[in-house]
């Protein structure tokens, strides 16, 4: 035997339930954007740095060619010295920003 009851259910338990759903989906979805939130965020840190250290390694490599550059300039400098010096007879004479530098 199937018994029933009589419940009243007046507007406002009605509109207080859908307001306990839609609260709760609400939280669902900051819950969910959140999260979505978080990993693109991870992933974008992840390849700001990947790109970081790409932008490091080119800098590093720019930066030892120029010093390779300077190192070769150096000896072509350093080994015209030591040839004008090595002849007795030979004079050095600054170079005319030298003579600027001087003054």
């Amino acid at each position: 035997m199937d018994s029933f009851v009589n419940v009243k259910v007046t507007s406002a338990d009605l509109l207080q339930h859908a307001m306990t759903v839609h609260n709760k989906r609400q939280t669902e979805i900051r819950l969910a954007n959140q999260s979505e939130e978080r990993k693109l965020m991870s992933e974008l840190m992840k390849k700001h740095e990947e790109e970081k250290q790409e932008l490091r390694r080119k800098m590093k490599s720019n930066e030892s060619k120029l010093i390779e550059g300077a190192k070769a300039q150096y000896e072509e400098v350093k080994g015209k010295i030591e040839e004008a010096c090595a002849d007795k007879t030979a004079t050095v004479t600054p170079s005319a920003s030298a003579k600027k530098i001087k003054k």
